[in-house]
């Protein structure tokens, strides 16, 4: 009889540890939301982590046009962009970099740009999904997943 109780109790016991680590991974998960701020004379772009465990940037990827920006970074993409378009501005970018962090309830600015009043209306006249950012990350339990700007990039 003392056998049964303990191969019963050992079985609990097992069964109680899966679910202990199986709620722990997912009380550790990210999630990263992007979203957009502008009026007439800027524009911002934010990314925040909503979930409840640091992202762990394994790779974060520049596109202009769907393409990737391999041999130049997403601000000098960005910077000739504006100035084909003889727009004056103010940028302020981050760069993401591989191996970065994003904290659990951390907002990151990825960019702004400002413009005086007289560039306002070339500003607003540019087409959305010009450039776009790929970020893989996991968690802190090895979890992988993808966040983009634009959708059709997560299968690239």
């Amino acid at each position: 009889m003392s056998l049964v109780i303990s191969i019963f109790a050992i079985t609990i016991s097992t069964y109680n540890l899966y679910e202990a680590r199986k709620t722990n991974r997912l009380s550790q998960v990210p999630i990263i939301v992007g979203h957009s701020i502008s009026n007439p004379t800027d524009y911002s772009y934010f990314i925040k982590n909503k979930g409840n465990g640091p992202a762990l940037f394994e790779k974060a990827e520049c596109f202009e046009n769907l393409c990737p920006l391999e041999i130049k970074s997403l601000r000098e993409s960005v910077r000739t962009f504006l100035d084909r378009k003889s727009i004056h501005y103010q940028l302020i970018m981050t760069d993401l970099g591989d191996n970065s962090v994003l904290a659990a309830g951390e907002e990151l600015c990825i960019a702004k740009i400002t413009v005086g009043k007289e560039d306002a209306s070339k500003l607003k006249d540019i087409e959305d999904g010009v450039f776009a950012v790929k970020i893989s990350y996991k968690s802190c339990y090895g979890i992988s997943s993808v966040w983009a700007t634009d959708d059709s990039l997560i299968d690239k």
